[in-house]
């Protein structure tokens, strides 16, 4: 009697393996997509998975935000709820299978105030405490045809922004300047 019970209970239990073994490249679809998190790292650390160990292994020295090497940071999040999300890239198109990019934005900071640009050239400043509810769309002059911002800069009261622009099918690379003005950015073309 007990030996009929051993024999399903090996049959079960192959059968059961070889259909994991089969479905394997589904199962970890699926595993991934709906285990926690703390689930799936245990897993990995338990069958070993050779990419999550060497980074976990790696960083057994390593000091994260808010805490650094050699002073103690102040880490607060904010939500930039008031940036619009840019159109995909072809590496985002690729992995989300849709037209909307990240929020990608520029910030610099000057006198105690962050200037947040977005990827279509539109500027908010924030104030200290730096609260998204508390944000300034900065009027921008001279500024128009902003295809794609590249990048910002301040130096010595002046902001900086690169930026392409398209014109009848071709994409001409600028910057353009403005002195520091919080209520109006008159921009000029410098370069």
């Amino acid at each position: 009697m007990n030996f009929n019970k051993a024999i399903k209970f090996s049959i079960i239990l192959i059968i059961v393996l070889s259909t994991i073994f089969i479905i394997r490249d589904q199962l970890k679809i699926v595993v991934s997509k709906y285990l926690p998190t703390k689930i799936k790292s245990s897993i990995k650390i338990l069958i070993n998975d050779e990419n999550f160990s060497k980074r976990l292994y790696n960083d057994y020295n390593v000091k994260f935000l808010p805490d650094t090497q050699f002073q103690k940071v102040n880490f607060s999040k904010i939500k930039l709820d008031f940036l619009k999300e840019a159109e995909a890239n072809y590496y985002q198109k690729l992995v989300k299978k849709s037209n909307v990019g990240f929020k990608t934005f520029y910030i610099e900071n000057f006198n105690d105030k962050l200037f947040v640009t977005s990827a279509a050239g539109e500027t908010y400043l924030l104030n200290k405490p730096y609260k998204t509810t508390k944000t300034t769309k900065m009027k921008s002059n001279n500024l128009e045809g902003v295809n794609k911002v590249l990048d910002t800069l301040i130096v010595d009261n002046q902001f900086y922004i690169s930026f392409i622009q398209k014109e009848k099918d071709c994409n001409f690379f600028k910057i353009y300047s403005s002195t520091i003005d919080y209520n109006e950015m008159n921009f000029e073309k410098f370069f």
